[in-house]
């Protein structure tokens, strides 16, 4: 309760937790003491339980014998209270779990929570905070995140382990990372990119057909000199989409296509030189597009 561990912290300690069995939980101290005494059962006092700088023992010493002045019985009464929050807790969980099941994971480990869903709840705070407790945020913060949850987009929060970004349509949950090397080389054969890719150049045929599939990626390999730079977007990046006559800054494009916080920082840029070729597996530039005047076809694969 002072901690703010929600209903499952509320419910106690479990009977049976996997191959750990605690079956005297529902003994009292004195029931157990009295026991031993009967039964002539030699037990040995760890005199650190006695410390109450220890906030356990502090509970138990100080400011339970005042609730015993308030309510003799308060043992038994707590344990039927544990035990009603106990089925409470089973419902909620229950819940919470059929929530959980319709958040989609991506290969990034990203988690989406459409924020729609949260209308079939009116104790949506609740949810939200199981939601959120395995990734580490704690009450202030879902409370925090609650307040926001229909504000404005792009706002982040924290916790020890994820970052979760207030979209306008969902919260994306991200795994905290370190950052490390920004910039991939792109060649033939393949790259040193996060994504394996498979590159390759051949002569263009009658036959040749451009691919449309974003993750099949054809361009012009005589105006191309490799390797290619793949690195993240930076301010004041122009490129020409594809199909488009005059450049248009990358953050512009994100703007237009409605991109997420997330997508902006997964988005990968392959350059040349002082030359965007395109967003990896999004839109490529139009100076490099395969044409009628085409004789080699550089394709990156997308695996």
């Amino acid at each position: 309760l002072v901690r703010g561990t929600g209903i499952k912290g509320l419910s106690g300690i479990r009977f049976r937790n996997g191959d750990i069995v605690r079956p005297l939980l529902d003994f009292s101290r004195a029931d157990i003491e009295a026991y031993c005494i009967e039964h002539a059962i030699v037990f040995v006092h760890d005199k650190s339980n006695d410390d109450t700088r220890f906030t356990r023992n502090k509970i138990r010493h100080e400011i339970i014998p005042v609730l015993e002045t308030l309510n003799p019985s308060f043992f038994e009464t707590m344990q039927a209270n544990m035990a009603h929050i106990k089925e409470a807790e089973c419902i909620l969980s229950s819940e919470v779990e059929r929530f959980r099941a319709s958040m989609p994971i991506d290969e990034h480990a990203k988690v989406t929570i459409p924020i729609s869903k949260f209308d079939k709840f009116p104790q949506y705070k609740t949810i939200l905070f199981e939601l959120l407790r395995p990734y580490g945020f704690n009450t202030a913060v879902v409370n925090d995140i609650a307040k926001h949850l229909r504000g404005r987009s792009g706002k982040q929060f924290f916790s020890r382990t994820h970052r979760l970004i207030k979209d306008r349509h969902n919260l994306l949950i991200i795994p905290q990372q370190k950052e490390g090397v920004r910039c991939f080389r792109l060649e033939e054969g393949g790259s040193e990119l996060p994504v394996k890719t498979q590159v390759m150049r051949f002569a263009k045929k009658k036959a040749f057909k451009f691919s449309r599939d974003p993750k099949l990626i054809h361009l012009d390999a005589d105006l191309i000199n490799l390797p290619l730079l793949v690195r993240r977007w930076q301010h004041g990046d122009v490129f020409i989409p594809l199909g488009m006559k005059g450049f248009k800054k990358v953050s512009d494009y994100f703007i237009d296509k409605k991109y997420s916080l997330a997508d902006k920082e997964e988005a990968w840029l392959m350059v040349d030189g002082d030359h965007i070729v395109g967003l990896l597996g999004r839109r490529l530039d139009d100076r490099f597009k395969v044409s009628n005047r085409t004789k080699n076809i550089l394709e990156i694969r997308l695996l």
